[in-house]
């Protein structure tokens, strides 16, 4: 059975936050993938939080929760990830690609095992495992429009790269399937756009 499609959604009010994720799904459009992904709640933290208090990789899926982003935050990233700069669209582009290896499965595939994990990789810290391999030249991928900039690149970071082109195909392919997390008790429920009611709670909420 296909895993359902689901969109990106910020329930709260953060302009740094949503103009991050406004650009976003502007990349993701011209990567067609316009609507066909896990519905990923983005959730603005109360408190500062490290790079290790933000992400997919926390195994509550289908939230990503981003500290209040300032200088001292990215820093903080920077330096975990190696990198001299890292912006907060930077890290929703880390955090999409590994709610785009989840939706597809990617973790039970020989050929992703195959290939991620080792060889040259496109960041310092996309050296940890497979999948922030994956997602961090997801990442790459989508800042750099699938064009990949780097000067004389190995044959393994070319078939990293080839390999996220296929997933994105493959994710753009699929029919899409709205599923809802409701706000208030967190069931899931399939629905459209605008004005709907929990089943299980009946709590009313909006789907915008």
């Amino acid at each position: 059975m296909n895993r359902p499609l689901i969109r990106i959604h910020h329930p709260g009010p953060s302009p740094c936050l949503t103009a991050a994720l406004r650009d976003l799904r502007g990349e993701l459009a011209e990567l067609g993938l316009s609507g066909l992904f896990y519905w990923v709640t983005v959730e603005q933290c109360t408190r500062p939080l490290t790079h290790r208090g933000m992400g997919w990789y926390l195994y509550d899926r289908r939230i990503i929760r981003m500290p209040r982003w300032n200088r001292r935050a990215a820093k903080a990233s920077a330096r975990a990830s190696g990198s001299k700069h890292i912006s907060l669209r930077g890290v929703l582009r880390h955090e999409f690609g590994h709610a785009l290896a989840d939706l597809l499965d990617l973790g039970d595939r020989p050929e992703f095992r195959s290939r991620f994990g080792q060889g040259e990789t496109i960041t310092d810290y996309a050296a940890e495992n497979a999948d922030e391999d994956f997602a961090e030249t997801f990442m790459r991928y989508a800042t750099w429009r699938g064009q990949l900039r780097r000067r004389s690149p190995s044959p393994a970071l070319r078939r990293k790269w080839a390999y996220v082109r296929r997933c994105i195909i493959e994710a753009a392919q699929r029919r899409p399937r709205l599923l809802v997390a409701c706000p208030s008790c967190g069931s899931d429920v399939a629905c459209g756009l605008g004005p709907r009611r929990c089943g299980a709670c009946r709590a009313p909420f909006l789907v915008a």
